[in-house]
């Protein structure tokens, strides 16, 4: 947990010593539920900036210290004082240099597999956009529904930064003028936003036009019967959380797996104007099952399907670098989420080939909303548990809202 308030220093504050900067630290502390007493103080420093003096403290948790074969690990909270006012608050577990390394080599491990992965994954787009302007030669693009659900994608997506200007107006430093700092968020924001969605639309095209010619048009009507989809897509997403639990169990029994918790950003909805339009909740539910289905199963599986003529070595190439793709999350050994994906994706493309797009799509969104959603709910906040509940039950509100619409064509 952190939290962090930039004041200038050439602000004039008041100077004081230690006992009084205590005081602040103190009230601080009892206005989030600590109780200073449980703590003991590990260490203080003191440092004189140009109209100011700061004061840092970190206190150890007393009766905590847990032993491990790399030394003594204990929580920690430091909490600066610049001036008069707090600077600086962080609650974190200290752990031994040695551990600390070795997570980090483990991790940069990750990162690399994942950055071999991001380098597979343009090509494949590469690859796709030579696809996508060979079927508007041959005529044969079918571009429409691709072209809708990129600008929806954009648009949502956009609409999602937006709604999380309180995350980025907490970290604005004062180096630069406001209105220039947000301006330039708001241009990287739609800047990430074209990136994010153009392989929607590039992927999808061509993903569309190769799989005809590899499967005869079998995939041409993806996005019809979506209620079917729906359907089978809970149904899949439950089977898969059944899946992941049980090789996390084997995980842990034979491979020693545990895992850290992600970054606090994914909790940024907290402080969004609407939590489900939260950027996180938004990449995570529409970005990923859109962009991850269309790129790796609807035109990956078809591409290698055409150039290696097995569909079992295709599904599992995709499967692969779909897989070590997540390998940079912190979950130990390194790549234990490339062979639990990898497993899973293999299982998934068959469900591609045998249902298509659309039911790919949607367990995809309803994994990923569950996790979502139980995020949101164990806050215990209504306006969190209503975020949560309508987050999960999304794609069942639009069944019958596609079926009036059937009905009146």
């Amino acid at each position: 947990m952190t939290f962090v308030n930039t004041i200038p220093e050439n602000e004039n504050r008041p100077e004081l010593d230690k006992e009084n900067a205590k005081v602040i630290v103190n009230n601080f502390l009892n206005s989030l539920n600590y109780n200073l007493d449980n703590f003991e103080e590990r260490d203080y420093s003191t440092n004189k900036v140009q109209n100011r003096v700061d004061h840092t403290f970190r206190f150890k948790l007393k009766d905590s210290k847990i032993d491990s074969k790399y030394g003594e690990a204990y929580p920690v909270i430091r909490v600066d004082v610049q001036g008069d006012r707090i600077g600086l608050f962080n609650y974190y577990l200290f752990v031994p240099e040695e551990f600390e390394r070795e997570i980090n080599q483990s991790l940069s491990a990750g990162s690399l597999l994942t950055i071999l992965s991001t380098l597979a994954t343009v090509f494949i787009i590469i690859l796709a956009f030579i696809f996508l302007v060979k079927a508007f030669i041959n005529k044969k693009a079918n571009w429409k529904p691709y072209l809708y659900l990129s600008l929806l994608t954009f648009v949502i997506i956009l609409i999602s930064q937006l709604n999380d200007y309180n995350v980025l107006k907490s970290v604005y430093t004062t180096d630069i003028p406001f209105a220039v700092y947000i301006a330039i968020g708001l241009i990287g924001a739609i800047l990430l936003t074209i990136i994010l969605a153009s392989p929607i639309f590039i992927a999808g095209v061509a993903g569309e036009y190769v799989s005809n010619l590899v499967w005869k048009d079998k995939f041409t009507s993806s996005f019809k019967n979506i209620p079917k989809a729906i359907l089978r897509g809970y149904l899949i997403a439950f089977a898969s959380f059944s899946y992941i639990s049980l090789i996390y169990l084997i995980g842990v029994k034979y491979l020693g797996l545990w895992s850290m918790s992600m970054f606090s950003t994914n909790y940024s909805f907290l402080v969004s104007f609407i939590p489900i339009l939260s950027a996180t909740v938004i990449l995570a539910v529409i970005w990923a099952p859109f962009a991850e289905e269309i790129v790796f199963r609807l035109f990956g599986i078809s591409i290698f399907k055409k150039y290696f003529k097995s569909t079992l070595v295709a599904v599992i190439i995709a499967a692969l670098i779909w897989a070590v793709a997540h390998s940079d999350y912190p979950v130990f050994p390194f790549y234990f989420r490339a062979i639990e994906l990898l497993i899973g994706g293999i299982f998934w493309g068959y469900l591609f080939i045998r249902y298509g797009l659309s039911t790919l799509i949607a367990s995809h969104y309803v994994y990923n909303a569950s996790i979502m959603a139980i995020s949101m709910i164990l806050i215990g906040k209504p306006v969190f548990i209503i975020s949560g509940v309508v987050l999960f039950l999304f794609p069942l509100f639009l069944i019958p809202i596609i079926n009036l619409i059937k009905k009146k064509e």
